[in-house]
């Protein structure tokens, strides 16, 4: 799910008249959102991000033609849908998560979270754990074994 404002993981896809749809390439990665104090970040139906066109306006990194940035960003739960996929090397800065380690740590044992962490966030989390399963990234196809909701229900029971 892409959304229409400046917060949030920017989407790594170049836009070109060419090649199409290109991938940004793993030395550009992470994408880092331009700095945009004091722009005008009102809804106008596109995201703000458009705006900022030094940041927008690229190379192919394919063919090296004129190119634009994709400018809608991912949820945020998008965002944590993997984090627990870092505690096993926290200060590892040479990859995203050590596939190693997590063949002796994860899953995950036990989630705690309210109602919207059982209904946002621990699907994507599902989502990103079966993909990367997929892919050959991981042995395990849920990442958390057991899940306790706490708080309050946010309906209540007719008097």
């Amino acid at each position: 799910m892409s959304r229409q404002r400046f917060w949030g993981a920017p989407i790594p896809i170049i836009h070109c008249d060419n090649c199409g749809e290109v991938p940004v390439p793993e030395d550009q990665l992470p994408v880092v959102l331009p700095d945009m104090r004091g722009a005008d970040l009102l809804p106008k139906g596109t995201s703000p991000l458009g705006s900022a066109t030094e940041w927008v306006n690229v190379e192919c990194p394919k063919c090296g033609g004129a190119a634009q940035r994709d400018t809608d960003t991912m949820d945020t739960f998008v965002d944590s849908s993997w984090y627990f996929l870092r505690y096993p090397t926290p200060n590892d800065d040479t990859q995203p998560f050590d596939v190693e380690a997590l063949r002796r740590w994860a899953p995950v044992d036990q989630y705690v979270g309210g109602v919207e962490h059982a209904i946002l966030h621990l699907l994507y989390s599902r989502f990103v754990t079966k993909a990367l399963h997929d892919m050959g990234y991981l042995d395990f196809v849920e990442p958390f074994t057991a899940l306790l909701n706490q708080g309050k229900s946010s309906t209540r029971a007719a008097a």
